[in-house]
């Protein structure tokens, strides 16, 4: 008996070619600006530590999420937490100094982990198997893909990914 899944791919798609090089593009022209017309301080350097490292992180994950390496999942991973502390610190600094730092942040927190953090978890849960490929941002493996892996085909389409399990 033969059962097909079908698993979208439009949310990971979308990530990958538009959000992530939109992000990247922002966040370089955002640092290239703030050197030009900052002076330089202690809180402009932590500023362009963190930005240079969230920068890397979105370069890393496209490259690696681009050839679905398993790498690219742990990129994918890292980069939905990260995205959540970063905004969750940057929110919470922006605020009136004399509100309650402290609950902002956990509310803001809390706030992302139910939006942004929770439904992302479960997206790339469920794709996981995506990211077969040994090839990864550093190197590229000599090993060649198998197709057939445990009883299951594969076969992948422009968004959709077709796993058909041979149950005997």
């Amino acid at each position: 008996m033969n059962e097909k899944k079908y698993m979208t791919t439009y949310w990971m798609d979308l990530l990958t070619y538009i959000v992530i090089p939109f992000v990247s593009l922002v966040s370089t022209i955002r640092v290239v600006r703030s050197l030009l017309y900052s002076e330089f301080s202690i809180s402009f350097f932590c500023f362009l530590v963190v930005e240079i490292i969230y920068i890397s992180l979105y370069v890393i994950t496209f490259f690696n999420a681009y050839r679905k390496s398993k790498m690219g999942y742990i990129c994918f991973r890292i980069l939905i937490y990260a995205t959540t502390l970063y905004a969750t610190v940057d929110y919470t600094l922006s605020q009136v100094s004399g509100y309650n730092n402290i609950l902002t942040f956990i509310g803001y927190l809390f706030v992302c982990a139910i939006l942004w953090v929770y439904p992302n978890e479960v997206y790339f849960k469920k794709r996981k198997e995506l990211f077969k490929n040994e090839n990864n941002f550093w190197f590229k493996s000599k090993n060649k893909r198998n197709i057939k892996i445990n009883d299951k085909k594969e076969t992948l389409n422009d968004n959709k990914v077709e796993v058909e399990d041979n149950i005997k």
